[in-house]
């Protein structure tokens, strides 16, 4: 008779945890963060009014801001989703970041996201486009969950645009 209780409290004591824990994980479904292509490791924290500023200020030169900042991988990091943002990812792959319009790849993944959350914008600036007064393009963007990626991956902190 001891033996069965000692029996029953060690599994109650070992497994109690684990079935626990397990109910209280199970609750939440968080979907795991895209696959980014590998280039994208190396994007370039910037934040975006300092980008845009680059292009658009007053004393800046947009032919040196484009030789600069063309083509080049940038990560937008914190943005908090508006409703509007939300409203326009249900019909239109796309975001607005600032003056920046994000064209995003993984419009499908966004379906997780709702007003109020904060997300990180990884794209390729494509600079100037005519059809978009005083904004910028970027092209093949991921919006993952703020912060589940380490990107940048070295460290090196956000990019610092000089400006007036």
């Amino acid at each position: 008779m001891a033996r069965k209780s000692i029996i029953s409290c060690l599994c109650l004591f070992i497994l109690g945890p684990l079935l626990i824990s397990g109910l209280s994980c199970s609750a939440a479904y968080i979907a795991p963060p895209p696959a980014v292509p590998a280039a994208y490791y190396s994007a370039e924290e910037v934040a975006p009014a300092a980008l845009v500023n680059a292009y658009y200020s007053n004393y800046m030169d947009r032919a040196a801001a484009e030789i600069n900042y063309n083509d080049r991988i940038f990560i937008l990091k914190g943005i908090e989703l508006t409703d509007k943002q939300v409203e326009r990812l249900e019909t239109e792959p796309v975001i607005w970041v600032d003056l920046i319009k994000c064209n995003i790849i993984n419009a499908e993944a966004c379906s997780f996201f709702k007003s109020g959350d904060s997300v990180d914008v990884i794209g390729v600036n494509q600079g100037y486009s005519p059809k978009e007064s005083q904004g910028l393009v970027f092209n093949d963007c991921y919006v993952i969950p703020a912060g589940c990626l380490k990107i940048p991956s070295d460290d090196s902190g956000p990019l610092v645009i000089a400006g007036y």
